[in-house]
């Protein structure tokens, strides 16, 4: 008869034998069981369970020790002998033959109404999962910690969907919000939801008395008051104003934001987070970044969902994470937030994806690359991020571009201070981006986001009028679009880059709209993809598709430092469109946020006159001729991107009509 292995976590670690026979085992043996245990199926490698006991030994005494380690487990019970299998690589434990406690307790809480002994078992968790083996190491401490919260939040996740229904059983909801609040104290949703039920039942002392208690908790044990949202109906029981229904969950308005408008088909929207360096083994500067850039890269090439770029993400990465601001300002549904250790040659990364609806932890993933194979655990971790946030769909298979090597960092050093002075948008500032891009080419000419950025600093320094060489920029401009096509990357935008300048420098419409397909499917969730694709679309007269590309771009980036180019896009797409006031708007909104981008002025301009309107006409005017004092209308009219005569004519002649000389 096949013999089980009980393993209780909760409070410590105990071991027992189907049979009730108790197994006794060290600290550190019973932590690294514990820690294959809660791996579920998952082949665990051998590097990751030695990165994460043996931190500061060397590769071979770590091998030796971890060695000793499982040596030591099979001799302690013949049946650990049965359960623990490993190879040169892996080890691997037979989870069928397994009954975890934190397993029974999670099941527990899916049934309402939950048993107090359930409820008061999966309290323990947050502080108790695996107690007395918290100073085994500094990783350990670090995944223990994470693990904790992870397994806390799954409790709590079943509890909250129960309370969250406000359709559901009112008995069932209360049950699930009693729960809830036995497990944590201060569940602000669950206390909300309990104030609520007991008010509509007519007990106001026992929704006062809920919120007291939460109150009195928020301040002892984080020295802060309730939200908003939870006094605001503290005060509703109070005054008596509970005639009507309230949602279990109020949550303030959201601030108008462009995306309320526009839809990504119902794709979740992920925002990574920028990753944090950890432990006292110096992290080489720039790499988390790097690693953050890669990993949404990866994410843009899925179709499955859509992902926050870096230049909004960049904003929000200080901890702790405010997930409200997230929501409103980001319009995320989840965030990945990392961290990095570095021992020896040994990289640990530990990822953990948060529902920011809830705050949740849906998913934690530790790797522990070395150093040569850093760069292949970014596509590895991208594919998880995408089954687990869409279950039901196919496997994902994402890019693979490993290329990146911990010497690119100089030029990722120079590349990403660069951006930093493009962001400025002042003359002295951009004027000296240039020649750092140029830097981070020639000493890594295999990096591709240098030659992007370089060919982005061409593009813009074109827009804004200040070339002092037009026709030697757009040369140098296409050179630098085309080398960062053909380097591993991300070359879907670095191909919707080059193809928007074809079209704009030559309305080269043949060879732009194959390199637009190509972008985007290498990358159709990427933001500057969309933006770059977006004028194209509508100067060939697709002005709906591009609408809607210029508009899901500035979801993806609605903190964009270049947002103006962004809004100048969907102005151009509008206009094109033959909405005008909704040219203007958008060209006006742009505008405000850079008042010299001659670019945007002429087309706010054309839509301005188109109306019958000349508000601030003489002003627009007057910014173009100062930044282009040998404008042409001409000129315009004759290398203008429009794909018909007639466009490009009609263009001219309400600029024209603005004022413009010929």
């Amino acid at each position: 008869m096949t013999e089980w292995l009980d393993v209780n976590m909760i409070g410590g670690v105990s071991l027992c034998s189907g049979a009730g026979r108790r197994i006794h085992l060290g600290q550190k043996p019973a932590a690294v069981l514990a820690y294959l245990v809660l791996q579920g199926k998952r082949q665990v490698p051998r590097t990751e369970v030695m990165a994460l006991f043996w931190e500061r030994r060397s590769e071979t005494q770590a091998q030796n020790s971890l060695r000793q380690v499982l040596s030591d487990l099979r001799k302690t019970d013949p049946l650990l002998c049965q359960i623990i299998g490993s190879d040169r690589q892996t080890i691997q434990v037979d989870h069928a033959r397994i009954r975890l406690d934190v397993a029974q307790v999670l099941g527990g809480l899916c049934h309402n109404p939950v048993s107090h002994d359930i409820a008061g078992r999966a309290a323990q968790i947050r502080e108790g999962l695996l107690r007395g083996t918290e100073a085994i190491g500094e990783a350990y401490g670090d995944w223990l910690r994470d693990m904790r919260i992870h397994l806390h939040d799954q409790a709590m996740a079943p509890l909250l969907h129960v309370i969250e229904n406000a359709q559901g059983d009112v008995a069932a909801r209360k049950a699930a919000a009693e729960a809830a609040l036995t497990i944590d104290p201060l569940c602000e949703p669950a206390c909300r939801a309990a104030m609520q039920m007991a008010a509509e039942a007519g007990d106001m002392n026992r929704a006062l008395t809920l919120y007291a208690r939460l109150f009195e908790e928020m301040g002892r044990v984080l020295d802060m008051e309730p939200s908003q949202a939870t006094q605001d109906l503290a005060v509703r029981v109070k005054m008596g104003g509970f005639g009507a229904k309230l949602h279990p969950h109020p949550t303030p308005e959201p601030l108008p934001s462009p995306r309320a408008s526009v839809s990504l088909g119902g794709q979740p929207v992920i925002v990574v987070l920028p990753f944090q360096s950890m432990g006292s083994d110096p992290v080489p500067e720039g790499l988390t970044d790097l690693l953050t850039e890669d990993i949404i890269c990866e994410i843009a090439g899925v179709r499955e969902m859509a992902v926050i770029s870096m230049n909004s993400a960049q904003f929000f990465g200080a901890a702790p994470i405010d997930f409200d601001a997230l929501r409103r300002r980001l319009q995320a549904d989840y965030a990945l937030t990392g961290k990095l250790r570095r021992t020896g040659a040994v990289y640990r990364l530990s990822f953990q994806l948060s529902d920011v609806r809830t705050g949740l932890v849906v998913w934690s993933r530790v790797l522990t690359p070395t150093e040569d194979r850093l760069f292949n655990a970014q596509s590895c971790l991208a594919a998880d991020v995408v089954n687990t946030l869409a279950p039901s769909l196919r496997s994902v298979e994402t890019m693979l571009h490993s290329n990146y090597k911990l010497s690119d960092l100089t030029a990722y050093h120079l590349t990403m201070r660069a951006r930093s002075m493009i962001f400025d948008l002042t003359k002295a500032q951009f004027d000296a981006a240039g020649p750092l891009l140029e830097l981070a080419t020639a000493k890594e000419p295999s990096f591709a986001l240098a030659y992007h950025y370089l060919a982005d600093w061409y593009s813009l320094r074109l827009g804004q009028g200040w070339s002092p060489d037009p026709a030697a920029d757009i040369s140098a401009m296409m050179k630098a679009a085309h080398t960062a096509t053909r380097l591993p990357g991300n070359p879907g935008r670095s191909m919707a880059l080059l193809a928007h300048n074809l079209v704009i420098y030559g309305r080269d419409f043949n060879k732009a709209i194959p390199l637009f397909e190509q972008a985007a499917n290498l990358a159709p969730n990427d933001a500057e993809t969309m933006m770059w694709s977006g004028p194209s679309m509508a100067y060939v007269g697709q002005t709906e598709a591009a609408i809607e590309l210029a508009r899901s771009a500035i979801q993806l980036s609605p903190e964009d430092p270049l947002m103006f180019r962004y809004e100048h896009f969907l102005s151009i797409a509008n206009f094109a469109h033959g909405d005008y006031a909704q040219a203007e708007d958008w060209g006006r909104k742009a505008m405000a946020r850079n008042p010299k981008y001659t670019s945007n002025l002429r087309v706010t301009a054309a839509a301005i006159i188109a109306q019958g309107k000349r508000d601030d006409l003489d002003v627009i005017r007057q910014t173009v001729l100062e930044q282009e004092p040998e404008f042409s209308v001409a000129r315009l009219e004759d290398r203008a991107p429009f794909h018909r005569p007639e466009q490009r004519k009609h263009f001219g002649s309400l600029l024209r009509e603005a004022g413009f000389e010929t």
